[in-house]
């Protein structure tokens, strides 16, 4: 995102414990967040030091032209009435703001193979996209898309996936590697441990970055960066 804007204020919806919007602060971004979840507004608060809010996206008072940069990992999914909180966004933008989005891709390889069995087909999923239709609602709701990719072989979330090596109590990787890595080595060595990281994604990912330049999207997630239009 920094290839847009270097600093400013950030808005993460649906923030959950507030595990990217630590990474923005760390960065020297002015981080906020949105959560309807109580139990993790108060934890990202008591445990992380972080301003998040309570409450959605329609119904938060949030200021107008107050952010540079939204983001959404793995929201837009979960609104019932996506154009309109999209077009929320639009007006808590900065009139050159960016919005992130990243979301299941219903037009992926592993959809079509798994069919209903698809891993993300959950009740409290309400719309799923592909490149064409989330293209369409953003170009309704206000913006010009600027990027979009698919990647990845599964549709859950990337930055997740990273975020839990910055918290040696929730590493996904149980075992043997729990038995292997104590807190000590995670700490003095995250840097290398996140370089290595981005390299293997890198390169898992290269096939379907390749693909998308082609306009061919399926990978299992979606990536999107969307522009405000002006005058809106």
């Amino acid at each position: 995102m920094q290839r847009y804007w270097q600093s400013g204020r950030i808005l993460d919806v649906g923030c959950f414990t507030g595990k990217f919007l630590s990474a923005a602060k760390e960065a020297k971004w002015q981080a906020i967040g949105l959560e309807i979840s109580e139990e993790a507004v108060e934890y990202s608060y008591n445990q992380l030091g972080l301003d998040v809010r309570q409450g959605t996206l329609i119904d938060t008072d949030l200021g107008t032209e107050a952010f540079d940069i939204i983001t959404m990992f793995d929201v837009l999914e979960h609104f019932q009435e996506p154009m309109e909180n999209l077009k929320k966004v639009v007006h808590l933008l900065h009139p050159k703001g960016i919005l992130y989005i990243e979301t299941p891709n219903f037009s992926s390889i592993p959809r079509s193979l798994l069919g209903k069995e698809w891993n993300v087909f959950f009740p409290w999923h309400f719309y799923y996209f592909n490149a064409r239709t989330i293209s369409n609602t953003l170009k309704l709701a206000g913006f010009k898309v600027m990027k979009i990719q698919s990647v990845d072989i599964g549709p859950l979330s990337r930055f997740n996936a990273f975020a839990s090596l910055q918290n040696y109590e929730s590493i996904v990787w149980r075992s043997p590697a729990k038995q292997l890595m104590n807190q000590k080595f995670v700490n003095n060595h995250l840097k290398e441990i996140r370089a290595l990281y981005h390299s293997i994604r890198n390169l898992e990912n290269f096939p379907f970055k390749m693909l998308s330049l082609l306009g061919i999207h399926v990978g299992g997630k979606l990536v999107v960066w969307a522009e405000r239009l002006r005058g809106i």
